[in-house]
């Protein structure tokens, strides 16, 4: 994107992530086109050299001898073979890249996860030995750290969605992750870890565990989590009152949320009486995260003011070099950091319709903070 203004021209890129999810079946009209075209073209080549070969060796206006007629039918004969062969060695080469391509479509789909509680409250993360293709491409030797952590892990109780956990797991030797749990009510939770491999393609492993109650170590760092009433069919805010008496607004618009339309989220935070806080920071180098989930959990998407492209994506198409993470710390930029506008805003499209919500982290004084917000999508 080039910008000219009056403080001058800039140029900034804005990686998109994109895969292909699946292939399109060619239409069967187009397909019987080109095969009825194909054979044509076949039988056209082998006319055209047997009749080359019966008749080329004759002055104009001279008869065909019977061994003429027989060189041309051998010369026939050779081009259907030659033929067949080119047809045979064609469709073996497309339906050979074909299941390549199907393979390839297959690492895109969300990798699973095999997750583990060892010594009482410790959670070990790996990516599922059952997810073959994803293994075979070994995208964990290759990823980069993003806001300053290598993995982005969070736990949402399920099915209610009342428990929200965003931790920062550390890698082991053996390349597993392995996280200190904070103390954990009981149930079902659904985990999505993020991730960013060395191109910038940012990735997102799923899976589920049952825990139980885990009596863990205090949260530190950039670590939080944050508590919400169960989520039912009715729910449906635009405030949150947090136990310190913040208020958090999302000012939304008064038309109906629609599914695949482009939109804004606009919040802003609120101190005890109403006002505009100033005390609102860096979290994480953004000024604030958001997750949003679905009810049925189709749909998990971690967000920032800049959208859904991580940070590392962001560094790495404005330098056009993966090797410029190498040493980068983003939680740094919390260091310090001075307050930042209250007014948080956020782009996004909900992608399908349903019931979501929407769990806001930001960084008030130099305490973490979770909000949440429901909505309907049509």
């Amino acid at each position: 994107i080039n910008v000219a203004g009056a403080h001058g021209a800039a140029q900034m890129s804005v990686p998109v992530p994109s895969a292909a999810r699946r292939m399109l079946p060619m239409p069967p009209a187009l397909g019987a086109l080109l095969l009825t075209l194909a054979i044509a073209l076949g039988i056209g080549a082998i006319s055209i050299v047997g009749a080359a070969a019966r008749e080329s060796p004759l002055a104009p206006g001279s008869p065909v001898t019977p061994e003429l007629k027989r060189r041309g039918w051998r010369a026939m004969a050779i081009t259907g073979v030659i033929v067949a062969a080119i047809f045979y060695l064609a469709f073996a080469w497309w339906s050979a890249d074909a299941r390549s391509y199907a393979a390839v479509t297959k690492l895109f789909k969300p990798p699973k996860l095999a997750l583990t509680i060892v010594d009482g409250n410790r959670l070990a993360i790996r990516p599922s030995p059952d997810d073959k293709v994803w293994l075979r491409y070994k995208v964990m030797d290759g990823i980069v750290p993003d806001h300053g952590h290598l993995m982005h892990l969070f736990l949402v109780r399920t099915p209610a969605l009342d428990r929200m956990w965003h931790l920062h797991p550390k890698r082991q030797p053996d390349g597993s992750f392995v996280d200190a749990l904070p103390s954990i009510q009981p149930g079902r939770y659904a985990v999505f870890a993020d991730i960013v491999d060395q191109s910038g393609f940012p990735w997102t492993l799923v899976g589920s565990i049952d825990l139980p109650q885990i009596n863990g170590t205090p949260l530190k760092g950039d670590d939080c989590g944050g508590d919400a009433p169960a989520l039912t069919a009715s729910s449906d805010s635009a405030v949150d009152v947090l136990e310190d008496g913040t208020r958090v607004v999302w000012h939304r618009d008064s038309a109906a949320i629609r599914a695949n339309a482009p939109m804004i989220l606009r919040f802003e935070v609120q101190d005890q009486n109403g006002k505009p806080a100033t005390d609102v920071k860096p979290y994480m180098g953004m000024a604030a995260h958001a997750e949003i989930v679905s009810s049925d959990l189709q749909v998990f998407a971690h967000i920032h003011p800049s959208g859904s492209v991580p940070m590392a994506s962001l560094m790495m198409a404005s330098t056009n070099s993966s090797d410029s993470m190498a040493g980068v710390n983003m939680s740094d930029m919390n260091m310090n950091a001075a307050p930042i506008s209250p007014e948080l805003s956020m782009p996004y499209g909900f992608p399908s319709a349903g019931h979501y919500r929407i769990f806001l982290q930001f960084k008030r004084a130099d305490k973490i903070e979770t909000a949440h917000f429901d909505t309907v999508v049509n």
